[in-house]
């Protein structure tokens, strides 16, 4: 099941361990988006004023080309489709053209025979 961009899931396991029998836990988080968590954005702006904003902007541009290639694709997938259904049409045309010139050869064809 995919896991929203704005959730973060964790898991936490604890058991004994085979070898020592103590007890050992583990503990994983996953998070899924452009930006990294809050805290982690914190952290960042803690260690270099003016990262975080850098990390958003960096987003933002990320998010402003992948818009652009969709537009360019959309416009793309257009043009085929135009120039497809164009070629259809002609084609259409062209075998309608061709069965009328069929049917009149076979009329004057009949009328010479008779």
């Amino acid at each position: 099941m995919p896991v929203p961009s704005d959730a973060e899931p964790s898991a936490e396991l604890t058991g004994p361990t085979e070898s020592a029998g103590s007890w050992t836990q583990l503990r994983a988080e996953f998070h899924e988006g452009p930006l990294p968590p809050p805290e982690d954005l914190r952290v960042y702006e803690d260690v270099l004023p003016g990262a975080a904003e850098r990390i958003i902007s960096l987003a933002e541009r990320n998010l402003d080309l992948k818009e652009r290639q969709l537009q360019g694709e959309e416009r793309t997938q257009e043009q085929i489709h135009s120039e497809t259904m164009a070629h259809l049409v002609a084609v259409h045309k062209s075998e309608k053209q061709g069965q009328w010139m069929a049917f009149i050869l076979c009329c004057v064809i009949l009328g010479w025979g008779l």
